[in-house]
């Protein structure tokens, strides 16, 4: 993967986010947490339509050098990283394998690593690696049950099969062992790390058009700044255009706090699953005096997301097709009546 300049990259977001209008994310979850976006597994596009609305959203990342270096201890675990990563810290796969190493959360959770995006959590995988080898007799196993899982190469062991045979476990170790020597002791190695965006248009009965960057914080978590232009038929000192910024921390593997300011302050909480497939998100908005509430239910190819605030209710269910195209029927009560919708989603 090519990798821009770091310097060029935030001129070029800088230059956008000053001369472009932004808002939020066409889906509820981006609305309200618009730092989600780091999670994501790739970039996407959407086109949605809701109670006379219609609204397009790109998604987009930029690979940039971030100010950080590794410096490799064990040749080993920078082998691993670069295999696993390429050394993105925020690196996330369509199986919600997280961060440097590509921890699943369950796993980082059972190694005692409070946030799979740090870097620092070498040591601990270092230990990790040290269990399987003494179990499983050599490193190359090791590295093995590292990829498809301990039980699983136990199994083959057990049932008199040779795992270095399995092309999934071939192909990794081989892997590990060229980028291995690519690094000795001692050397630096800089971190990268993505930058998001959301480009999006809104028309119907009201207009807006903006763009959202988040910006991620090395492993702490990220901040997201978002610029938003809305004419309106108002008094000219009811300015068209708004400012909301937020960051979120990531606490846990299946936790993140966010304070966000929009129109007034919102607090928030994330909360997941050990795989990221159900999500619960809460967000209390201190201006407006609401209290919002959403989960997520994801399944192979079937997704549902419901929630509430004081006013409304909604029910989105969502259909996807060869990790390729997502199409959301959706459904939203308010005032006594029942508003259908309807999104495309192209993941790219």
């Amino acid at each position: 993967m090519k990798n821009p300049g770091i310097k060029k990259s935030m001129f070029v977001l800088l230059l956008i986010t000053i001369c472009t209008a932004s808002a939020l994310p066409g889906s509820v979850i981006n609305k309200w947490f618009p730092n989600e976006m780091l999670y994501m597994a790739g970039p996407e596009v959407s086109v949605r339509g809701l109670d006379g609305q219609y609204k397009l959203s790109i998604i987009n990342r930029f690979l940039v050098d971030t100010p950080f270096n590794y410096t490799v201890d064990d040749p080993v675990i920078a082998g691993l990283m670069q295999t696993e990563s390429s050394f993105i810290l925020h690196s996330v796969s369509s199986a919600d394998a997280l961060g440097p190493f590509q921890m699943k959360p369950f796993f980082a959770d059972e190694i005692g690593v409070l946030n799979p995006f740090n870097p620092y959590a070498d040591k601990k995988v270092k230990e990790k690696l040290a269990i399987y080898e003494k179990e499983l007799g050599n490193m190359d196993l090791a590295l093995g049950a590292y990829r498809i899982g301990f039980y699983g190469v136990k199994k083959m062991i057990n049932d008199g099969k040779n795992p270095l045979n399995d092309s999934r476990i071939s192909d990794y170790v081989n892997k590990n062992a060229e980028y291995k020597r690519q690094y000795v002791s001692g050397s630096k190695v800089r971190f990268k790390d993505y930058i998001w965006s959301n480009l999006f248009y809104s028309i119907g009965e009201e207009r807006s058009a903006g763009i959202t960057v988040v910006v991620p914080e090395f492993f702490l978590g990220s901040v997201a700044c978002g610029i938003e232009y809305a004419p309106t038929d108002l008094p000219v000192d009811n300015s068209p255009l708004s400012i909301s910024l937020s960051q979120d921390i990531v606490l846990t593997p299946f936790m993140n706090l966010y304070a966000a300011y929009k129109d007034g302050f919102l607090f928030g909480v994330s909360l997941k699953s050990g795989d990221w497939s159900d999500k619960a998100f809460i967000v209390y908005d201190l201006s407006g005096e609401d209290l919002f509430w959403m989960g997520i239910n994801r399944f192979d190819w079937f997704s549902l997301e419901y929630g509430f605030s004081k006013d409304s209710v909604f029910v989105n269910s969502g259909f996807e097709i060869n990790n390729r195209v997502k199409l959301r029927g959706l459904l939203k009560y308010k005032d006594f009546t029942f508003i259908p919708g309807i999104e495309f989603v192209l993941i790219l």
